[in-house]
């Protein structure tokens, strides 16, 4: 039997980009929950809350000590977070989510890392 080189280049790339994508995704809806701090000028909102009410994933951000979004939700697959604004659902984000060194890791489109730190009060 004789093996194209092109198809073993390309299975040793599609091997590459799986262990790459196993080592950056390294989160999960377990890790994330709880209330985190911002940690840098790029994090998109100074305060978050995830949490589980019953089979409700909810979301809450604060701003100077103040709800910003009260009772949103989120949804994490893959290292996708999704967020919902309750009431406005054009007020949705996507960011692609990791943990490094401990710090959480938001990445929208076009902006950058925002880095929140876990909250211990």
């Amino acid at each position: 039997m004789k093996i194209n080189n092109a198809f073993l280049c390309c299975v040793f790339l599609l091997s590459l980009n799986s262990i790459a994508h196993a080592k950056t995704c390294n989160i999960n809806e377990n890790s994330l929950k709880g209330a985190w701090l911002a940690a840098n000028k790029h994090a998109p909102f100074e305060q978050v809350g995830f949490g589980v009410e019953g089979a409700q994933k909810v979301f809450n951000s604060w701003l100077h000590d103040r709800p910003e979004i009260a009772n949103g939700t989120w949804s994490l697959k893959h290292c996708k977070l999704r967020i919902s604004h309750p009431t406005e659902p054009k007020l949705t984000y996507n960011f692609t989510v990791r943990l490094n060194r401990g710090k959480l890791e938001l990445k929208e489109k076009d902006y950058p890392v925002g880095k929140f730190r876990r909250f211990k009060g």
